[in-house]
């Protein structure tokens, strides 16, 4: 009511801004869940403050019919919708893993296909998922760091990883300098740690061209930067 109290109308203000406040009273008063006794009084009070800010009578009447044929068509609208959904909506759910997802969901934007994402990053999922296949049961190719400088040691193994592993660290308890791994640790009594601390793993598979090209490649890699501990050493 402050709004028209305030809007005269003869005021500077747009005529649609007048127009558009005159029907947000209206339409509150028809949406509000209140008796139509109570809608009346309401619509009256909205009626004097019009004839006390000079605006014509015949603007309520006119707004008032259009809003309430407005909300019955709105009903209408809202049950039809909803009994076609029912009938002829169906849903497709899609995992969603990034951007990639939407970019295939927008193909049925304009289908009667209707699309809801889920996730598997849910507490469900975190109980009933298996346990972690050991990286180091695999083969491949493999880097183990020094735990006291950025030197580390690029190697391949047709073997388990974890058996690898091993065999370095047998090396240096036996003081012998197989590899340039325990070459390193042996000759600067640096420390060493677990599987878990010293070994990454850098590709898997067996043993052929592919392996081979790409250990040469991260021992060039370490090589520039100045961190290799191969030496010649395998």
């Amino acid at each position: 009511m402050i709004y028209l109290n305030r809007l005269a109308s003869d005021s500077c203000h747009p005529h649609e801004h007048k127009i558009y406040g005159i029907k947000y009273l209206i339409d509150r008063v028809n949406n509000y869940p209140i008796t139509r006794v109570a809608k009346d009084n309401e619509i009256e009070t909205i009626n004097n403050i019009l004839v006390n800010n000079k605006y014509n009578t015949d603007i309520i009447t006119k707004l008032t019919t259009n809003s309430r044929k407005q909300n019955t068509a709105k009903k209408q609208n809202i049950t039809e919708d909803s009994e076609e959904q029912k009938t002829k909506t169906k849903w497709a759910t899609f995992t969603y893993i990034g951007k990639e997802t939407r970019n295939i969901t927008k193909l049925f934007r304009d289908t009667k296909l209707k699309i809801a994402f889920r996730t598997k990053n849910n507490l469900q999922h975190i109980l009933k998922s298996r346990p972690e296949i050991n990286k180091y049961n695999n083969s491949g190719i493999y880097s183990m760091k020094c735990l006291d400088c950025p030197k580390e040691y690029i190697g391949q193994t047709g073997r388990k990883f974890n058996t690898r592993y091993k065999e370095h660290i047998h090396d240096i308890r036996h003081n012998n300098s197989n590899t340039g791994y325990s070459e390193h640790i042996l000759n600067t009594e640096h420390a060493y740690g677990t599987i878990e601390n010293t070994m990454d793993i850098i590709a898997t598979g067996r043993k052929g061209q592919y392996l081979n090209t790409l250990e040469n490649y991260h021992i060039y890699r370490t090589t520039k930067k100045n961190t290799h501990m191969n030496n010649g050493s395998q």
